[in-house]
Order: C-alpha cells, then sequence, then structure tokens
C-alpha cells in the first residue's frame, strides 16, 4: 500500500493579481509531466532535460513526488485552499517558491498516518516562519482533530485486547501527549477489561 500524505495548504494572497497567477499555476498542474517541471515553471529553476537523467533528489526537489489536488478559490477575501494527497510527504518545496515569487503566505497542515507524521507549517517570503510538528500521527489527531473521537477509538483498541496484560505501561508510552483526565479513563478501561478475562 502506498504512504500516501494528506495536504491542507492555505494560501493568503495580498492582492487579485497573485491570487490568479496563484490559481493559474496550480490549474496548470494536469500540463506537467513531472512534478518537479511543475514547480521548476514558478522558480524558473530547471532541473534535468530528461526524465532518466533525474536523479531521486531531483524527483523530491519540492517534497514530493506527486499531488492529487484539488483547488478552491475564494475571490471575495483573497484566498486558495489546495488540498489531497501526495507521494510521502508534503509540498513543502511549493509553499516556498509560491511564496518568494508572490506576496503570499501559506499554512501547510499535514498528516501521514502509515509513517506516522504530521504537522503544521507557515510560510512567508520563501522561509518558514513557524512550525509544529507532532511527534506521532496519533498526537496530531489528537491535539488538532476531536480528542474524544480520539479517546473513543483507543477505548476500542483495549475493548479489542489489542494490548496484551503487560501492555498498559508500552500503551500509556505510546500515548503520553493525552491528557491527565483522559490517561485516568485510559487505566481505568484497562482494568476494568483485565478483570473479565
Amino acid at each position: 500500500m502506498a504512504n500516501n500524505c494528506y495536504n491542507y495548504m492555505e494560501i493568503s494572497v495580498q492582492n487579485g493579481d497573485d491570487r490568479e497567477k496563484i490559481t493559474d499555476f496550480f490549474k496548470s498542474y494536469d500540463n506537467f509531466n513531472c512534478f518537479t517541471y511543475w514547480g521548476d515553471s514558478i522558480s524558473d529553476d530547471k532541473v534535468q532535460d530528461s526524465l532518466a537523467e533525474m536523479t531521486y533528489d531531483d524527483f523530491y526537489k519540492y517534497g514530493t513526488k506527486w499531488w492529487d489536488l484539488e483547488l478552491e478559490v475564494y475571490e471575495d477575501i483573497n484566498k486558495l485552499i489546495v488540498r489531497g494527497d501526495s507521494a510521502w510527504a508534503p509540498p513543502v518545496g511549493i509553499a516556498e517558491v509560491l511564496t518568494k515569487a508572490y506576496d503570499c503566505t501559506i499554512r501547510l497542515e499535514y498528516d501521514e498516518p502509515g509513517m506516522d507524521f504530521a504537522g503544521i507549517e507557515y510560510y512567508k517570503n520563501g522561509l518558514v516562519t513557524d512550525c509544529v510538528r507532532y511527534d506521532s500521527w496519533n498526537e496530531w489527531d489528537y491535539k488538532e482533530g476531536c480528542s474524544s473521537f480520539h479517546v473513543e477509538r483507543l477505548l476500542e483498541y483495549i475493548d479489542e485486547g489489542v494490548y496484551d496484560d503487560d501492555g498498559l505501561v508500552q500503551f500509556m508510552d505510546d500515548h503520553k501527549y493525552l491528557s491527565d483526565e483522559h490517561k485516568k479513563e485510559i487505566r481505568t478501561a484497562y482494568k476494568k477489561r483485565q478483570q473479565t478475562i
């Protein structure tokens, strides 16, 4: 199974001309046979003339090799939303070149449960201005998603016996990001399960 990274890129643009240029850039994606060539169309930074001559680093120059993207444009507030799966990692290089070429800021949120990472990055003038990286996908899901649904899922794992008799210590270590209240709820559920076995 492929490891797809889900991305949510929010682009705030300062003027309508830049919004149109960025919109045209995203609409041009299908015109390129290589993600790197597409990114190069903004940066004017040319890599190899032939796909056969490209190295691994060339293919991942902009953070990923492809992006199954969906674009939403909000003209009244000069905002674009781009979302969708990419290969293995987020398209961080695209955020860098867009904010360098245009008067815009970008908030990029990404998560990849298969490789167990997630984060939120902010870009301006081609640079990361702020970054939140989580220790695991589970921590991101708990803190950025709905913590009660996350805890419900963990309680289901306990009910199903995913962790054996000695597993509570490991379970708590794997989920140290939980609030004290949720840790207590997990311990109680775990003890209750052990009594019914």
